[in-house]
């Protein structure tokens, strides 16, 4: 993702080349008060001991466009559970003059889902420090996945515009994984799959997505939103056979 890579560094030089892409941004996006620079997610998936081991790493960046920001989206969360372990995570603010302020106050609650009358998933909620126009708050996550049969889709979309957003699974070259690519804007995906180092790698990229809109009389929210849907269908294991997986 070049042109993501170019806006980070544009980010941390503090110059006016950074602020006047700030500017179209907001001219592109009137009356937003942030968009998501980069929304991505990488899977590592290994076979350990004759069985999938899967571990991810999460990075989402928000660029705040107006001073009304902080009020209502300053807030943030992450969810993890016995099955979706958390491994590491940090959350910082990058101000517009390039002052990087770190989150030190999580809090870890149960998250309860209704309908269900169990489950584990805890919800770590912090807010970003110091946000005003041109502020970027990041969150980085990393998580183990102790089933892989469990494996969450990848949601393109959030509830602001996306500039970036991307999913890439590394994956045993002898491992086959299928995906099926659902919700609006499907063709606004660009798939890419390539081999290194005895690995077979997916990325599905898409740039420019505009904000979810929820309607009341709408259906849920995974009929319509742009996601990604992948499993692993079968592997080899260290006895070199084939293990159907799903």
């Amino acid at each position: 993702m070049k042109t993501l890579s170019a806006f980070i560094l544009m980010i941390c030089s503090g110059t006016t080349v950074f602020a006047q892409k700030i500017e179209e941004i907001k001219a592109k996006h009137p009356g937003q008060e942030a968009v998501v620079l980069t929304n991505a997610q990488h899977y590592k998936i290994e076979v350990v001991n004759g069985e999938p081991a899967v571990e991810s790493k999460d990075l989402e960046q928000v660029l705040y466009l107006s001073n009304n920001a902080s009020a209502y989206m300053s807030r943030y969360s992450f969810t993890h559970s016995s099955f979706h372990q958390l491994q590491g995570y940090q959350a910082f603010t990058r101000t517009a003059d390039s002052k990087r302020i770190k989150v030190t106050d999580f809090k870890t609650s149960h998250s309860k889902t209704s309908g269900i009358f169990y489950d584990d998933v805890k919800e770590t909620a912090f807010d970003f420090p110091a946000i005003a126009p041109g502020a970027v708050g990041t969150l980085e996550l990393n998580l183990k996945h102790k089933d892989a049969h469990l494996l969450s889709p990848f949601y393109f979309t959030r509830g602001v515009p996306v500039l970036n957003s991307e999913l890439k699974i590394s994956f045993p070259k002898d491992m086959n994984v299928k995906y099926i690519i659902r919700g609006n804007g499907k063709e606004k995906v660009i798939f890419k799959e390539e081999t290194k180092r005895g690995e077979r790698i997916y990325t599905f990229t898409a740039t420019d997505l505009p904000d979810d809109r929820r309607y009341a009389d709408a259906p849920a929210h995974a009929w319509f939103a742009l996601h990604v849907i992948f499993f692993i269908e079968n592997y080899k294991n260290e006895k070199g056979e084939t293990v159907r997986y799903l």
